[in-house]
């Protein structure tokens, strides 16, 4: 039962996240937004306790070739924690007066062409870390990691924000939403191809 429910990201309740993300999907569909507020929130909330509960009261197994409780609930923590922030995103962003920054922009973009640089990113990490380490051999400890991780995703955005004004080309989601068009409508498209306001 390992590759269902032990481990890293097992298919239970790893596959959860996406079925959650079709009933958020359905819900937005035949709800206004703040009428989510009613179901969402309080399956988050259990979610979010169970998962705690599970992580704090179960036994530890990670060395152990064994089902393992705490991977599992930390799964279950981050479903609840998944759909508390989805909640939180619509009801300040997805409303009739458009807020309008800089920074709202910058993680926005993310949210619109960031299946390229997920797939690219540690690809691109790795070679940047190679290079800098060939020129000036540093040791990663934890805030170094975390200033160059920092740095990274500053310049992620950064890329994001020049390739938006050429559609997001030959990305990911570009490639998606030229063979989606075939077939059908996609309100992705338009968003690839409409931009982000800063």
């Amino acid at each position: 039962l390992n590759w269902l429910v032990n481990k890293n990201n097992p298919i239970f309740p790893f596959l959860a996240f996406g079925m959650f993300g079709v009933w958020v999907g359905l819900l937005l569909k035949h709800n206004p937004v703040k009428g989510l507020v009613k179901w969402i929130l309080p399956v988050s909330l259990g979610y979010l306790g169970a998962g705690i509960a599970g992580y704090i009261l179960t036994p530890e197994t990670m060395l152990e070739r064994a089902i393992d409780p705490t991977w599992y609930f930390i799964m279950v923590m981050q479903i609840g924690l998944f759909l508390l922030m989805v909640l939180l995103a619509m009801l300040f962003f997805d409303q009739e007066k458009k807020r309008s920054c800089f920074v709202f922009a910058f993680f926005k973009r993310f949210g619109v062409a960031g299946l390229t640089p997920f797939f690219l990113e540690q690809i691109v990490s790795a070679l940047i870390y190679l290079i800098i380490t060939q020129i000036y051999p540093v040791y990663f400890n934890i805030p170094v990691t975390l200033i160059y991780g920092v740095t990274l995703a500053i310049l992620w955005g950064l890329f994001l924000k020049f390739w938006e004004k050429k559609g997001y080309r030959y990305g990911l989601e570009w490639i998606m939403t030229k063979l989606l068009a075939k077939v059908g409508y996609s309100s992705k498209r338009n968003k690839l191809m409409g931009g982000v306001n800063d």
